[in-house]
């Protein structure tokens, strides 16, 4: 480190900020020995300094659509591994669209988006064609529509209209319905908490008879799955996960105080009392594999990581020690029914915690009590890749992986950060946005680091009088950190005597670019001499390339092989 630190003299302050501090942390954070995943933008959406600004990203028929930015504003986007474009226009002109929370149901992806005329409403795609669903509420209020939720063919969602106020919706595409007026009149039963389960829709909404209760539809009207707290009080039930055949949430009957509730569609009772006599608050309740964790209070120890198999529910630890609480938050599922969440306590402030059935781990980044605040937690392979900070860097990519924590890029270098978010299994491979800072906000894929680059190229040219003949220089589309670019010569492969001595006949130099899955075109023309050779000596058809490519991510390497002339007459 030291040796990198010297020489700074005479640089501007900015600039020895930004080196020492990318200096300090290829110090502080060296490089995990385990195979890790690196960042590279996939596409620069928007050129330049412009962000595309992604979100709402989800895979649908082979590509990601999301939510981004271009000159036309917010529409929805596709993208297919190597170009994005615009699907649709939907708010023409410079104002957005903003599709939002896109959700695959069948064949099509259905989203909320607004357009000039009908405000907010339901629409959908193919993946081609891009159509309004309904329009909910005629005007151009719209009917806002959103918490969509796809179970088996079908779209449920809340939405708005003038005579209802929010209640709940169903669609298949074709119809589009009320599933019923909970609230009657223009009062709001507000549905919220929509999940799958056992191929109904369960969700938490308010009646004036039942009070804010748990409901379920399979696309008809609504029932009562169970009156929690009995007549019109609420039982409030929030945070419905699936885990195993029961649906788990927080809810309060009336008697036991807030308390862990689960539901098997048949019997619906309170599961874990966890503060008898009181209230332990369930809450953050995240399914991983065959367990659930979650945040509660026992009045013993403050708000602390829970778990439950569906027999056994217990503290995972007590990460701030006593009656104070740690308030762990983003809860993630992990491979391994474990689970990542950030904590906090006195000495080391919020920190990224790694929890099993038993015990939990900190990960701490920032030493002492200020805390890195990590999140956006996702596994693979057993790695968990996060947002985290420590100084005098800002929040960047990390990974907790054979132990220990440790820093995978300073994506925008320096004190900024470059933020990676939306972190997305595909089969375009792992996908995420970022900010480097000279490019905006993108879409980034996390892939295995890019140590090599290589082209093809055909085994024959033919070349026909008084026509040049093409060179296909071919980037592979697997090319990580494209383009390939570099430099190639053609010759002879033999030697012949061209003058006082015999040598390597060279037909054509230059230079190529090509990006990712495209070929560089190079026209090879023969002159009088050379046409005569190939056409006279059998082996001075046979060619040599040599090219030398290089990629964005500073591979080189030189590829030779051998071209067979074809010449015609």
């Amino acid at each position: 480190m030291i040796e990198r630190l010297r020489g700074l003299e005479g640089t501007s302050l900015r600039t020895c900020l930004v080196t020492c501090a990318f200096a300090i942390a290829s110090f502080l954070f060296p490089a995990s020995s385990h195979a890790l995943l690196a960042p590279s933008m996939a596409l620069d959406v928007m050129k330049g300094p412009s962000a595309s600004d992604p979100s709402d990203m989800v895979e649908f028929k082979g590509r990601v659509f999301f939510n981004g930015q271009t000159e036309k504003g917010y529409e929805l986007m596709a993208f297919d591994g190597k170009q994005a474009r615009v699907v649709a226009d939907i708010y023409p002109g410079a104002l957005s669209g903003y599709p939002e929370e896109l959700t695959v149901v069948g064949d099509h992806l259905y989203f909320a988006a607004t357009d000039a005329t009908a405000g907010t409403e339901l629409w959908r795609t193919d993946g081609s064609a891009v159509s309004r669903v309904a329009d909910i509420r005629p005007g151009k209020e719209g009917s806002s529509p959103s918490a969509l939720v796809a179970v088996g063919d079908r779209l449920f969602f809340r939405a708005t209209t003038e005579g209802a106020g929010v209640e709940p919706w169903t669609s298949d595409g074709i119809s589009t319905t009320m599933l019923a007026d909970l609230y009657p009149g223009s009062g709001n039963s507000f549905p919220r908490e929509l999940v799958e389960f056992k191929g109904q829709a369960y969700f938490a909404a308010y009646s004036p008879v039942t009070g804010q209760e748990l409901f379920r539809s399979n696309g008809g009207t609504p029932e009562l799955v169970h009156d929690i707290d009995p007549g019109n009080d609420n039982g409030d039930p929030s945070g419905m996960t699936v885990m195993g055949g029961h649906l788990y949430f927080g809810a309060s009957d009336g008697t036991n105080g807030r308390e862990l509730w689960r539901t098997d569609g048949v019997t619906t009772a309170l599961f874990a009392d966890i503060y008898p006599g009181g209230s332990s608050y369930p809450d953050e309740i995240t399914a991983s594999g065959n367990r659930i964790y979650f945040e509660a209070a026992d009045g013993t120890f403050g708000s602390e990581p829970w778990q439950s198999d569906g027999t056994t529910t217990t503290m995972v630890k007590d990460v701030w020690p006593g009656a104070d609480g740690s308030y762990p938050t983003d809860f993630t599922g992990l491979s391994g029914d474990r689970a990542a969440f950030d904590a906090q306590n006195q000495a080391n402030g919020r920190e990224p915690w790694i929890a099993d059935a038993t015990s939990a781990t900190m990960y701490e980044l920032e030493p002492g009590p200020d805390g890195s605040n990590s999140d956006n937690y996702f596994d693979v392979g057993g790695d968990v890749y996060f947002r985290g900070r420590r100084n005098p860097l800002g929040n960047e990519l990390w990974v907790i992986s054979g132990g220990s924590a440790n820093m995978v890029e300073d994506i925008l270098p320096g004190t900024s950060s470059g933020s990676p978010r939306n972190f997305l299994e595909t089969s375009l491979g792992i996908l995420m946005s970022a900010d480097d800072g000279v490019h905006g906000r993108e879409i980034w894929r996390l892939a295995p680091p890019d140590t090599t680059v290589t082209v093809k190229f055909a085994k024959s040219l033919r070349f026909k009088r008084g026509r040049p003949s093409v060179l296909s220089i071919r980037c592979p589309a697997a090319e990580a950190s494209g383009p390939c670019s570099g430099s190639f010569v053609l010759s002879t492969k033999g030697k012949f005597r061209t003058g006082k001595r015999k040598a390597r006949v060279a037909l054509q130099k230059g230079k190529f670019s090509a990006e990712p899955g495209a070929s560089a075109k190079v026209k090879v023309r023969l002159d009088r001499a050379e046409r005569k050779l190939l056409r006279r000596k059998r082996a001075a058809r046979t060619l040599l390339l040599v090219v030398k490519a290089r990629d964005a991510a500073g591979n080189a390497r030189t590829v030779k092989g051998t071209i067979k002339a074809k010449v015609g007459r």
